[in-house]
């Protein structure tokens, strides 16, 4: 059911980005390519924008809002001093691109270049959209649209101290949320975390050394934990005796949500960076369930994962 709300979440915001350009005619399978990809800089730099139909009119924001045929009209590269958000979307005869694209370029204040940790560091850029969001109720169940973040992960050098004066080992754009129900109220939450494509579509990314996968959870436990072990012990337990449960990393997190830089006054504390639990190879390792179950095919043809819990935001019960 998971897979269903999603796919139809996305053709709500698409629909919905459609309306707000304006658009008369169907959507091109076209995109905006960005020359340099996100990333976090030290000096100021020329973007250039693209398309593969070069008739194409390409409009773009800097402010976080969806470009519309009113938006800027890019016809020269793009100079980026500062922390900045780019979206950007091509028409050609009124048409619009299936979806916009953007990137994100992250800069640091001079102050980051003093901190240091054994532990390696993760910088969270929303570019000043404030706080994470919540579930919200719509019409068929609770959904939470992620906000577009971009993300570093930072690990020890040669020295084993992990230092912001090296570059990441990983940038990637990134959907962040609120993770819980009643750790919602928690003075340190959790964040639901997925990978994404300059179209903020689901990628997979291998962070900290740990299996590809597009979904992952930045768990806060201290306010159920103060040892930070209670979890990630029995996890590293189960994997070490052949039982597969979810890889985790222990890391220092950053997360700028005021825009500007990134300063040392956006510390969030230690975090565990970890996998979701999911059906995969390198996950829980079940067939698929075919999809013509209970039609076509009556026999059990994959395997299921039961969850007793809360629904999810993006759950729909019966």
């Amino acid at each position: 059911m998971k897979p269903f709300v999603n796919k139809a979440l996305k053709q709500f915001v698409i629909i919905g980005f459609f309306i707000l350009c304006g658009i008369n005619g169907f959507a091109q399978q076209t995109y905006v390519d960005f020359s340099v990809p996100s990333g976090v800089k030290t000096a100021s730099f020329s973007v250039a924008l693209s398309t593969t139909d070069p008739t194409r009119q390409i409009r773009y924001t800097t402010n976080g809002t969806m470009p519309t045929q009113q938006s800027t009209l890019y016809n020269q590269p793009i100079t980026i001093t500062q922390t900045t958000r780019i979206i950007a979307c091509s028409w050609k005869n009124n048409v619009a691109d299936s979806l916009p694209s953007q990137v994100g370029y992250i800069f640091l204040d001079a102050d980051m270049s003093s901190f240091s940790s054994n532990l390696p560091l993760l910088i969270i850029e929303n570019f000043g959209q404030g706080a994470l969001p919540k579930a919200a109720a719509m019409s068929g169940g609770d959904v939470v649209i992620k906000q577009f973040s971009v993300t570093a992960f930072y690990v020890p050098g040669s020295d084993s101290r992990t230092k912001f004066t090296n570059a990441p080992v990983l940038v990637t754009n990134s959907g962040i949320k609120t993770r819980g129900s009643s750790s919602e109220s928690f003075a340190k939450t959790s964040i639901g975390f997925d990978s994404w494509d300059q179209q903020s579509q689901e990628t997979e990314i291998e962070p900290l050394g740990m299996p590809a996968s597009s979904d992952w959870v930045i768990s806060g436990s201290r306010d159920i934990d103060n040892t930070y072990i209670r979890s990630v012990f029995m996890y590293q337990l189960s994997n070490d005796l052949g039982r597969w449960a979810p890889h985790s990393k222990a890391v220092e997190v950053f997360i700028n949500k005021d825009g500007g830089n990134i300063k040392k006054t956006d510390y969030q504390g230690i975090y565990y960076f970890m996998e979701k639990i999911g059906r995969g190879k390198d996950k829980v390792d079940i067939e698929k369930l075919s999809s013509d179950i209970g039609s076509k095919n009556p026999d059990i043809s994959g395997g299921y994962i039961l969850k007793v819990d809360r629904l999810d935001p993006e759950a729909v019960s019966y």
